[in-house]
């Protein structure tokens, strides 16, 4: 199973839909889709500066900004199905469909990740990785990088601040890939051909 986080970012760079096509088409029953939080969650950071509120508020917004990406996404493909647990991303796999995943009902209470900004859609897309015991997660971002090391992703801003601890526990295969890389992911679901980029290799 794919574990695949499309970046809120995408949405601006003009190739969501192109993405989405490919996944639909290609990824039934492989996969299920994480939304990240791009302008939703953003419109989150903006009002916490405004309004003072602490993290844990903000967290549950951000988790709630995930799940208004994902109704958009569901926007622009019909034929992803929203799910908010592991029985139901599981079931929709089963019935070769593409499970798109709201994250405010298992994440909310859970006390097993941070409840702040060190932790956002990245990490969170290993998280259920690891609940659903899958074999990759493919980070799909705007943005290129020649940083491999999930260390200096982490640095420079790429991904959240938990994202390495979480690399380093986790047993999935963790890949990126930027918005040109279109075909790579077809490739992939077509042929489970390996990533080039893989952020596994070195963790430190």
């Amino acid at each position: 199973m794919w574990v695949i986080k499309l970046g809120g970012s995408l949405l601006s760079s003009g190739s969501l839909r192109e993405w989405l096509s490919i996944i639909v088409k290609h990824g039934a029953g492989k996969l299920v889709i994480v939304p990240g939080g791009g302008i939703f969650a953003d419109q989150v950071r903006e009002a916490q500066q405004k309004w003072k509120f602490d993290d844990k508020a903000a967290h549950q917004m951000a988790l709630l900004a995930m799940e208004q990406y994902a109704h958009l996404l569901q926007f622009y493909a019909p034929d992803l199905v929203l799910s908010d647990s592991i029985e139901g991303i599981e079931k929709t796999i089963s019935l070769k469909q593409v499970p798109l995943w709201l994250p405010f009902k298992m994440m909310n209470t859970c006390q097993d990740v941070s409840a702040n900004w060190n932790l956002t859609s990245d990490s969170l897309a290993l998280y259920l990785a690891e609940q659903l015991n899958a074999e990759h997660v493919t980070l799909i971002k705007s943005c290129s990088s020649n940083k491999r090391n999930a260390r200096q992703l982490s640095e420079s801003g790429m991904v959240d601040k938990d994202f390495p601890e979480l690399v380093k526990k986790s047993e999935s295969a963790i890949w990126w890939l930027d918005q040109n890389n279109m075909g790579a992911l077809e490739n992939l679901l077509k042929t489970n051909d390996k990533p080039k980029h893989h952020l596994n290799a070195i963790i430190y």
